[in-house]
């Protein structure tokens, strides 16, 4: 089984990118080995070269288990600019009714009044620039984890359900041929 990791971010903060691509490919790891299920990033800037469309996007967007987005602004002379691509992502995430599949997260010495008030409402996850990113790495381990225990969770709770339903058609075939 695979699990979709989209990662949305400002294809320049390679701080972002390189550490959340690096915590993503260790957690594969760790869930392969104790699950069975692989985690495949997908981060379409490192793909541009591939003539990839608005469609393409919104396809892989929705495949993917979780929506990782980095909506920490540039700041271009005084002015602050949240990514358009990322601003993009954002209204795809939002038009297929997948928020719940998606965290945010923001670099802390950004100031969070400064952000879009399109964000507003949503929990937003700071993280700290340091050396090595270990401590955005955790972060983004810690929000895989969870997702994926929702996932089992959930797929437990279906095969619960059917299992439910199979005993539920079971009987009414049972009655019905003891009716007769």
């Amino acid at each position: 089984m695979s699990l979709k990791v989209f990662i949305s971010s400002d294809y320049e903060d390679t701080f972002f990118v390189d550490n959340v691509l690096a915590a993503v490919h260790e957690k594969s790891e760790e869930i392969h080995n104790a699950i069975g299920i692989e985690i495949q990033p997908i981060y379409p800037p490192r793909q541009t070269t591939t003539g990839m469309t608005v469609e393409d996007k919104i396809v892989q967007i929705r495949d993917s288990a979780l929506i990782i987005m980095n909506i920490t602004p540039r700041v271009i002379a005084t002015e602050y600019f949240v990514n358009s691509g990322v601003l993009i992502e954002y209204g795809i995430v939002l038009g297929l009714s997948i928020a719940e599949n998606l965290c945010l997260l923001c670099n802390q010495e950004f100031v969070r009044a400064r952000l879009s008030p399109i964000f507003h409402g949503h929990d937003i996850q700071q993280f700290i620039q340091t050396v090595g990113g270990a401590e955005l790495k955790n972060i983004i381990k810690n929000i895989l984890s969870n997702h994926i225990a929702k996932i089992v969770k959930r797929s437990r709770q279906l095969a619960q359900s059917d299992r439910i339903k199979q005993d539920f058609i079971q009987e009414q075939i049972k009655s019905a041929s003891n009716a007769t």
